[in-house]
């Protein structure tokens, strides 16, 4: 089963939306950088990997998809304000944040989804992640309209 079918995303709930998603330059974060743009997404891909990060945008603009990378390491919180800050201002509000990058969460969660508490709507997928921090985000942002989940890799 691809990832977009393990997510239950179909193309009518994500053409059109921003996508960002931690660790696309390669395995499951590639994986769903390309099925989200085979759905119609607008993809910025973040990765510590400038090379691996431009081949899936390379991937993604082949197949007539609309995708651009940000360097970033997650760990970093000026670089992820960074990317916070590209995306809202060259492609809008993140209406889905995957973290699929393998250091921690939380700045990503923090500073993506705060244009998401704004519309009361968003999605964030946390892979392979600590299902308590997942948990605990979602009793957080639940009640703003943030539906937030972990996927087992």
């Amino acid at each position: 089963m691809n990832i977009a079918a393990r997510l239950g995303l179909q193309v009518d709930e994500t053409a059109g939306q921003v996508a960002v998603i931690t660790g696309a330059g390669q395995g499951i974060g590639r994986e769903a950088a390309l099925a989200l743009s085979g759905l119609g997404a607008k993809v910025v891909v973040a990765d510590i990997n400038a090379e691996a990060g431009a081949e899936t945008v390379r991937q993604i603009q082949a197949t007539g998809g609309t995708a651009a990378f940000v360097r970033t390491d997650v760990s970093r919180e000026a670089d992820v304000a960074r990317l916070a800050m590209w995306t809202l201002a060259d492609f809008g509000p993140a209406h889905i944040l995957i973290n699929a990058a393998n250091d921690s969460p939380e700045l990503a969660c923090r500073m993506l989804a705060a244009g998401m508490q704004l519309r009361h709507q968003g999605t964030v997928i946390n892979i392979g992640r600590d299902d308590t921090f997942s948990e605990c985000l979602a009793a957080e942002l639940a009640p703003k309209g943030i539906c937030v989940v972990t996927l087992n890799a």
